[in-house]
């Protein structure tokens, strides 16, 4: 029996508060949600083994941002949906994670392209060598000059067994990732 968990390549991971009991703010912007950046960097449990993962960073135009990332812990290793926005703050998740569990990053799937999401993604590669990179054909092609490119596609649907928990990645599609726009 599997506890199915689903990451969604197409869409960010903004939502990720959603998970919590209150209704949250639609925004990353640190002001608006009453947060500043020492509330920062901040890991919540979402369901047994699944957290989310916030950093606070500079934002274009001026000011702070937060960055999500979803990990899932299993007996087996973990996968991280989506990096930071730089090595140190990978580094930094990277330590947090270390204080869940010993298993090592096997995945890290790139929900979306953007530097904010995969400019740290070297760090994890430092870390965990043999993890697999995976993202959707047309984010692989786009960070084909990565530092880190992604070595494996999903063109419409994966499930990946993490030690008993089944986790599905879907590829939706393009356009219902600019969710955030």
């Amino acid at each position: 029996m599997f506890a199915r968990i689903g990451v969604l390549l197409a869409l960010f991971l903004a939502a990720t508060p959603a998970f919590t009991a209150s209704a949250p703010i639609q925004t990353g912007d640190l002001a608006t949600r009453g947060l500043s950046a020492k509330d920062f960097p901040r890991m919540t449990q979402l369901a047994p083994g699944v957290y989310s993962y916030e950093e606070a960073g500079p934002a274009d135009p001026p000011g702070l941002m937060t960055t999500n990332s979803l990990i899932v812990v299993s007996k087996d290793g973990v996968l991280v949906a989506d990096g930071q926005g730089n090595v140190a703050a990978v580094d930094k998740m990277i330590a947090e994670i270390k204080k869940l569990t010993a298993q090592p990053i096997k995945y890290v799937v790139i929900c979306s392209e953007h530097g904010d999401h995969t400019a740290g993604n070297s760090a994890f590669k430092a870390a965990y060598p043999d993890a697999v990179f995976i993202a959707s054909p047309a984010s692989q092609k786009a960070l084909a000059q990565d530092k880190v490119p992604p070595t494996e596609t999903v063109a419409d649907k994966r499930a990946i067994d993490l030690g008993g928990i089944e986790v599905d990645i879907l590829n939706l599609g393009r356009e219902i990732g600019r969710a955030h726009v």
